[in-house]
């Protein structure tokens, strides 16, 4: 190939798997040097999710600030992030790492495993019955008569 060097980028490394988890490192790096006692975004998508995976690892609270109309499957996608340890780190209350810290009191507690498994479903499945019957209402392909 006439190449000297090869660098191959291996995002497979990163805790979220997102492109965004090299710029959230750099800027994670410069509030600590900066002296920022906690990190805060404005995303819908990966980059929060970097945003609070890199957060945890470096033990700063991280504020995430969404718009009401996210999409269902990123709220699933954080809460997982959070079950797996990459997200929100207690004492922040977040239902992934709830249903995580469950997992030990389940067979004594079942309680404690089901309310926020219970509050997660609900909140997908009301955003899904809410945007189906929305696109009904406003969709005019929809209308019968």
């Amino acid at each position: 190939m006439g190449l000297e060097k090869l660098w191959i980028k291996d995002d497979s490394v990163n805790p979220s798997n997102s492109f965004k988890d090299r710029v959230v490192t750099v800027a994670i790096t410069m509030a600590r040097a900066f002296g920022f006692e906690a990190i805060s975004c404005a995303s819908t998508g990966n980059l929060a999710n970097a945003t609070a995976a890199h957060a945890a690892k470096a033990n700063m609270p991280c504020y995430v600030f969404v718009p009401d109309d996210l999409e269902r499957a990123k709220i699933l996608a954080t809460a997982g992030l959070s079950f797996l340890g990459l997200g929100t780190q207690p004492p922040t209350a977040d239902w992934g790492s709830m249903l995580a810290t469950a997992r030990t009191f389940v067979i004594l507690s079942p309680h404690v495993a089901l309310l926020p498994g219970l509050a997660i479903f609900l909140v997908v499945l009301s955003l899904n019955v809410l945007g189906d019957a929305l696109q009904d209402y406003l969709d005019p392909r929809m209308r019968h008569g």
